[in-house]
């Protein structure tokens, strides 16, 4: 009997040491912050710290709505949705400098207030001098602000995207293709910032009847989401074409004559002097017709970039809904029957 009761003892206090180390593990993890749900804009700030002096980003809030992207691209995204729609020339007409920055200091200045999904609509509330031309702008600016002056879609992504292009895959096949590129080469944080940009673009695109602005030419808009490696450019650049004919002039050698013959020295500086005018003219001549055909070369390289630019961005806008669908990932129990059938024998 009394061996029970000092087994039912020892028992309840084990109870109360696991509820307590319960309880004590919780209150750490939320001073911590690892009960919290990680948001997509503090995603997107692991990627981008330093990448905006200007305009620091803190923590936000997180915020019931149907997109985890960056409050302020949402922000400027519903706002486009609910006001700009019959905008002729969105995103094609650049905004006013002055109102661009005002909008930028006015996110810098009030934390509070880029916090929230209705940030933007406030302050174009407060301000009907502003037009959706201005608020396009600063989502560009502050898209290119918040990726470290880089493009959203990484550069170790361009060569297999536009391969694609060069090789002309077949169109029930390069949204899959994409989709494979994009989920193991971008990280996820740029990855929704993409995927919502693409299917806000793709629904924006329906208004083209009243704003003018198709998928090709919302395309052309947003051609720096993707650009090619500076390194493929280092070789190419405008500095370097015309450095080939920059040599040293030939110097051609004449016999020295006796110092004691004036006359013949005279005779001899008149007939280089005439042969040098002949061959710098020459000279020059040659040069410009090398620097003018480089030049046009790298001019036809540029834009051939650019329109792989252009396409790219035009088929990620067409198919963002197949390119960013989501994919099912299999269940544990199926994943361990697959895995016993396997290694079953007969």
């Amino acid at each position: 009997m009394a061996a029970s009761i000092i087994a039912s003892q020892i028992a309840i206090q084990n109870i109360a040491r696991q509820k307590a180390f319960i309880r004590k593990s919780t209150v750490v993890a939320k001073e911590t912050g690892l009960l919290k749900e990680p948001s997509c804009s503090a995603s997107i700030q692991a990627t981008s710290t330093h990448h905006l002096p200007s305009l620091p980003i803190e923590k936000q809030q997180q915020h019931k709505s149907s997109s985890d992207v960056d409050i302020v691209v949402g922000a400027c995204l519903r706002y486009f949705s609910a006001n700009a729609t019959n905008c002729v020339g969105l995103f094609r007409v650049p905004g006013e400098h002055d109102h661009v920055q005002t909008i930028w200091q006015y996110m810098q200045d009030h934390p509070g207030a880029r916090s929230s999904v209705n940030c933007v609509e406030v302050f174009m509330r407060n301000h009907p001098e502003f037009t959706a031309h201005d608020v396009s702008s600063f989502l560009k600016r502050f898209i290119k602000s918040i990726c470290g002056n880089k493009p959203v879609i990484t550069y170790d992504c361009w060569e297999p995207l536009v391969n694609l292009i060069r090789e002309k895959c077949p169109a029930d096949l390069i949204a899959k293709k994409y989709r494979q590129i994009l989920g193991q080469l971008l990280v996820p944080a740029r990855r929704l910032l993409l995927e919502c940009l693409c299917k806000f673009l793709l629904n924006f695109s329906s208004h083209k009847d009243t704003t003018n602005m198709g998928c090709a030419n919302l395309a052309v808009c947003f051609a720096n989401l993707l650009q090619p490696p500076p390194e493929d450019d280092s070789h190419s650049s405008l500095d370097q074409v015309g450095k080939k004919t920059r040599k040293n002039p030939r110097k051609f050698k004449f016999k020295k004559e006796n110092p004691s013959s004036r006359s013949g020295k005279k005779r001899n500086s008149k007939r280089r002097s005439k042969f040098n005018k002949r061959s710098s003219k020459r000279r020059s001549k040659i040069a410009h017709s090398r620097s003018a055909s480089e030049i046009s070369a790298f001019v036809k390289a540029e834009g051939e970039k650019t329109k792989l630019c252009v396409s790219a961005i035009e088929i990620l806008i067409k198919e963002s809904h197949h390119v960013f669908r989501k994919q099912r990932m299999p269940s544990p129990l199926h994943t361990n029957k697959n895995i016993y059938r396997q290694h079953s024998y007969p």
